[in-house]
């Protein structure tokens, strides 16, 4: 006769309970573990779950702000989180419940005996058939309902975007070579805009909450207001929120996608042509960065007036040339268009009563201009249209 039990299975004398015990803390062992792995998950995928996105809501066209750079560019952002959404509802799992070992059933496993005889495999079968019927013996299984654990959902705490005193997000404006450019051109990076009335003491913000596979509510970004934007010419913006990881960008943090948008070379200025010139550098927020421009000004009377410069170099000395094109109506807006990267078109209502229709060339030192006056009947302007490198009226 061999007893059940050797030193191959416990490490001290304790009968079959200690074997039981050695067989059992493995397995518990792994239950903590299984259970500890929604936390890890945590910390292996609880990043890169959130998506920016942007839209233009006024549009891929526009002028310059009279005070702001690009008044009218607006940006408005949503933040989506990746993760799976929520399952709330519930759910039906077959469990294994297991019962404790009486007095009783301990003291006959420890005097149970396995024959002896036969082969060393013949003995281990015995012993594993004994420990599965003990183990079958002494569990049962039953149905329970439960809310489901959703380890593939997470919810993420974030500061809400916003531009002005403090910036919680950032834009990456590029403007990009004009057609025509060399091939080496690279796009101009459009730094932030930060005059003194926009800088304030910071202040805490207080965190928001979005829900997996939740999106968020849409933040509004005037964009515009708070970067360069000077030159007129095609650009590109994303956002870029460094609070957010996301290790599949090249700076790991959050960006959104990218739209283009178009700024054209007209501005309208509430001050008067000498007032402007001689204040110029500190009315654009520096010195003007652009080769060309068109001012819609202020004058001494009911309606105001078109000019337009060039800068023009002289023996490597830089020159400004100003000329005047038009008269605009009082409470009218003249109509504006581009027909290349050099060639704008403008139809305008005159002061007069009728119209105007003009192309600037600024491709030239002395820039190219064509007129043409409209009639105007019964109030009716008409409507300037480029088609194919062609600009009309209708």
């Amino acid at each position: 006769m061999v007893y059940l039990l050797s030193r191959q299975y416990v490490s001290e004398p304790g009968g079959l309970v200690g074997g039981l015990l050695m067989r059992v803390l493995p397995l518990a062992l792994c239950a903590l573990m299984l259970l500890a792995a929604p936390v890890r998950a945590l910390d292996d995928r609880g990043k890169d779950l959130v998506e920016a996105k942007i839209t233009l809501p006024n549009g891929e066209l526009y002028m310059r702000g009279a005070t702001d750079p690009v008044s009218e560019l607006v940006v408005t952002m949503t933040l989506t989180n990746r993760s799976s959404k929520e399952n709330r509802g519930k759910e039906t799992i077959t469990v294994t419940r297991p019962s404790y070992i009486t007095e009783a059933e301990r003291k006959k496993l420890e005097e149970k005996r396995i024959s002896d005889g036969g082969t060393l495999d013949e003995y281990k079968k015995k012993l594993d058939d004994f420990y599965g019927d003990f183990v079958k013996n002494k569990t049962k299984t039953e149905t329970v309902e439960q809310t489901p654990v959703n380890p593939k959902s997470f919810g993420i705490a974030y500061i809400e975007p916003a531009l002005g005193p403090n910036d919680l997000v950032e834009f990456a404006i590029y403007r990009l070579p004009d057609e025509g450019a060399p091939a080496d051109a690279k796009p101009k990076k459009i730094d932030r805009d930060m005059p003194v009335e926009h800088t304030v003491r910071a202040d805490f913000a207080a965190n928001k909450y979005l829900a997996a596979g939740e999106t968020s509510e849409p933040y509004t970004l005037p964009a515009g207001k708070f970067y360069r934007i000077t030159e007129p010419g095609n650009y590109t913006i994303k956002a870029v929120i460094r609070t957010i990881g996301d290790s599949g960008k090249p700076d790991k943090v959050v960006e959104s996608n990218e739209e283009k948008f178009r700024v054209m070379p007209y501005k309208v200025v509430s001050r008067k042509i000498d007032n402007l010139v001689e204040a110029w550098d500190d009315y654009e927020r520096g010195h003007p960065d652009f080769n060309f421009m068109i001012y819609q000004l202020q004058r001494a009377a009911s309606w105001q007036e078109i000019y337009y410069v060039q800068r023009i170099m002289v023996r490597g000395i830089e020159r400004w040339e100003w000329h005047r094109l038009c008269t605009v109506a009082q409470g009218s807006t003249p109509q504006v268009a581009q027909v290349t990267p050099t060639k704008f078109a403008i139809l305008s209502l005159h002061a007069k009563g009728d119209a105007g229709l003009y192309t600037i060339d600024f491709s030239k030192v002395d820039p190219a201009v064509t007129s043409k006056i409209l009639e105007v009947k019964e109030g009716n302007v008409p409507k300037l249209k480029v088609e194919g490198g062609n600009v009309s009226a209708e």
